[in-house]
């Protein structure tokens, strides 16, 4: 079984903001930070463990 988390964010601007791809890393990074901070460390050392949605044709290789 594989557990899915799906997050949407929206962010409501009134003008643009040349540092949103940095905040947007910011928000991905503390998401994975909360994940791995809730994750049981049995589950989170395996090997099979991923912060990472990967949908490539070939398998993933990296470690």
């Amino acid at each position: 079984m594989v557990n899915v988390i799906f997050y949407v964010l929206l962010e409501m601007q009134s003008s643009v903001d040349f540092q949103m791809p940095f905040r947007l890393l910011f928000y991905m990074l503390e998401i994975w930070r909360d994940i791995l901070k809730n994750t049981d460390k049995n589950e989170a050392v395996r090997k099979d463990f991923r912060l990472v949605l990967y949908n490539g044709k070939q398998e993933w290789t990296a470690q």
